[in-house]
């Protein structure tokens, strides 16, 4: 999965794969499941069967995007969790400084809303959360 992330008027891609969303979410509830200002949402599950049918990939890339965006929206997590920022590449604070919070935008958009689907100019799915 490719990432599409704006930040501080950069914008950059990071590709993901799934275990990476999983680790993360591993992470994220280790250190948040007990606050009760952190609504963490739920990592799509896991789908043991091969090659995914398109149908799948793209309703797997929508419920990361979900999942994702819910993290951006709380801006205590995007403040606080070092592992968020790594995962999004996001330099440390201390090197970028305040500013807002990174946006998610989706391949060949000029916003952080855009229309996509899929696109197979690599060898592995393209998505943008």
């Amino acid at each position: 999965y490719v990432l599409q992330v704006i930040y501080n008027g950069r914008r950059w891609s990071v590709e993901r794969r799934y275990s990476e969303f999983d680790l993360l979410d591993k992470e994220l509830q280790r250190m948040w499941a007990f606050d009760p200002s952190v609504r963490l949402g739920e990592l799509p599950s896991k789908v043991w069967v091969g090659k995914l049918a398109k149908e799948t990939q793209f309703k797997r890339k929508d419920e990361l995007e979900n999942y994702v965006n819910n993290l951006l929206s709380q801006s205590k997590i995007v403040q606080e969790s070092a592992e968020l920022r790594a995962f999004l590449e996001i330099p440390p604070r201390n090197v970028v400084g305040g500013g807002p919070p990174p946006i998610i935008s989706r391949p060949g958009s000029s916003s952080s809303r855009g229309s996509w689907r899929d696109s197979r100019s690599r060898d592995f799915d393209e998505m943008s959360l």
